[in-house]
């Protein structure tokens, strides 16, 4: 998979449905609720990303006030006239909202000088977990993506450290997405006995300080390949990605919802409402609930969260 995923051409297929939206939250995505009607999904594009341009999903503050993402690095550099050599290709960006609207993303400064993108970040905005090839103490770098976490104080983001019971060298762990306890599902791969590997999804429950050792999480299945997860802040669904690993990630990539309840989880359907015959991937939602991105023709969509809930639960 190899999953830093850029721009990918597709075309969009809406099912219409009248939805209500938010005007004001319409070029911000979020914001005070004032009535109007809509069609189709919207873009989403809090700043420029000609000059910015990102990688995979989005992570927010509590407040909706500062958004995480990884930009790709190089091209940051060479647009602003500085030399990419010997940079990571991509690295860790926040962007903050004033009154007039979203700022200029800034460098993390946990990140650029490794190869770190996918952010997630608790409810509580106290905890930062995302992808990474930094090198092993003993020197060695890794080919495939790590996990690593780093806590934020009233000085800012404290020195990030590797995962130790969920990361491990030879195979991929990425893409984890944080439940409000801390409970972490994550992309995981498996090798196979031959041919590349399968990916599924994985989770680990907070304790003691660290993450516990991963169990396979139940809606993986070894038909499909499973990855870029977003987990309500409760629990209480999961919307994920899953395609056909014999036909291939670009080609056949979905979203799907899963429910979970005192029953377990329940059987994932995929959001025919927002899938297109081409890729889509990397899922959010605001903390206010209010709104659902998606990654769709090589930019960011939204729609009404409520809008996908309500048909599948």
């Amino acid at each position: 998979m190899g999953r830093v995923h850029f721009k990918r051409p597709m075309t969009v297929a809406w099912v219409a449905r009248w939805f209500t939206l938010t005007l004001i939250a319409a070029a911000t995505g979020l914001g005070a609720r004032t009535h109007v009607t809509a069609q189709e999904p919207q873009r989403f594009a809090p700043f420029d990303t000609d000059r910015f341009p990102w990688v995979n999903s989005i992570a927010f503050s509590p407040d909706g006030q500062e958004m995480f993402f990884a930009l790709l690095y190089h091209d940051y550099l060479e647009r602003r006239g500085r030399s990419s050599a010997g940079m990571p290709e991509v690295a860790l960006f926040s962007v903050r909202r004033n009154q007039e609207g979203w700022m200029e993303p800034e460098l993390l400064p946990i990140s650029g000088t490794h190869h770190d993108y996918e952010p997630t970040v608790t409810a509580d905005g106290s905890l930062m977990v995302f992808n990474s090839r930094r090198p092993y103490i003993d020197g060695r770098t890794p080919e495939a993506n790590d996990l690593w976490m780093t806590r934020r104080s009233a000085t800012g983001w404290g020195p990030p450290s590797r995962i130790e019971a969920i990361s491990t060298f030879e195979n991929d762990e990425s893409y984890g997405t944080l439940a409000a306890d801390r409970t972490l599902i994550f992309v995981q791969s498996r090798p196979r006995a031959s041919g590349p590997p399968t990916y599924d999804l994985s989770w680990s429950r907070f304790e003691g300080g660290t993450f516990s050792p991963p169990q396979r999480h139940p809606v993986s299945t070894d038909r499909w390949g499973e990855a870029d997860p977003w987990v309500a802040p409760d629990l209480t669904y999961l919307i994920f990605t899953r395609w056909d690993e014999s036909a291939g990630w670009a080609e056949t990539v979905d979203l799907y919802i899963s429910f979970r309840s005192d029953d377990g989880w329940s059987t994932p359907e995929p959001l025919d409402e927002v899938n297109t015959p081409g890729a889509d991937y990397g899922p959010a939602v605001s903390p206010d609930d209010t709104w659902f991105y998606y990654r769709v023709d090589g930019e960011f969509r939204m729609i009404p969260l409520e809008s996908i809930l309500r048909r599948h639960r």
